[in-house]
């Protein structure tokens, strides 16, 4: 169970669970709908281009030479908290609180296409560890007895929300298909970091 210390230094401990009231302020009606993950606000943190080679199958006799150019990407991304859905753990922090938590279950995070074809993660996954981050992942799983600690060191309240970081990369990808047209796809896929369980900031 958590363990919550207050700004005046009194301790206490609560169970929270799916389904359970989550705490004096009350809890979301959908346990995994806590809004606004306030790090993935803002700017993109940052962005890239690179090229795939052209399929050999989009080549007809009618089809113009264009169709054998590499596929373009262009990637844009930003930091990312993401809850964990094996062992749901949140609690709202007043400012001058802190929250501590050994896990009770494993829990495992793995990649989401939310938009797109999955088909284009691993495309993406590759680009992502040497222009991102090395330690980005397809999945990342965490065991028993892992204790993360979260203070709130701002001005105002939040929920803190047990999860690993991660990364929320989007792509447009651009090719020239048979005969000759132009064709954009789009997606958005979450990736876990390797080896980053915390607690993330959320706004209800």
């Amino acid at each position: 169970m958590p363990l919550l210390l207050s700004a005046t230094g009194v301790a206490s401990a609560q169970p929270v669970s799916a389904g359970a009231a989550l705490r004096a302020g009350g809890g979301p009606a959908n346990p995994f709908d806590f809004g606004v993950d306030l790090e993935d606000v803002g700017p993109e943190d940052g962005a890239f281009e690179f090229q795939v080679p052209a399929e050999e199958a989009d080549f007809t006799a009618m089809a113009c030479p264009e169709v054998r150019n590499p596929a373009k990407y262009k990637i844009t991304w930003k930091a990312k908290h993401i809850p964990a859905r094996d062992e749901p753990v949140s609690d709202w922090l007043e400012p001058g609180d802190s929250i501590s938590y050994t896990t009770e279950k494993s829990n495992t995070f793995g990649f989401d296409v939310t938009v797109g074809a999955e088909a284009e993660a691993g495309i993406v996954l590759a680009k992502a560890k040497t222009k991102i981050d090395v330690t980005v992942s397809r999945s990342w799983t965490w065991g028993v007895g892992v204790t993360r600690t979260s203070a709130n060191n701002t001005k105002k309240r939040f929920r803190a929300v047990l999860g690993n970081r991660g990364y929320r990369v989007k792509y447009t990808k651009t090719k020239i298909v048979a005969p000759c047209n132009v064709k954009k796809t789009t997606g958005t896929i979450i990736f876990p970091k390797a080896g980053d369980l915390s607690f993330g900031r959320y706004s209800k």
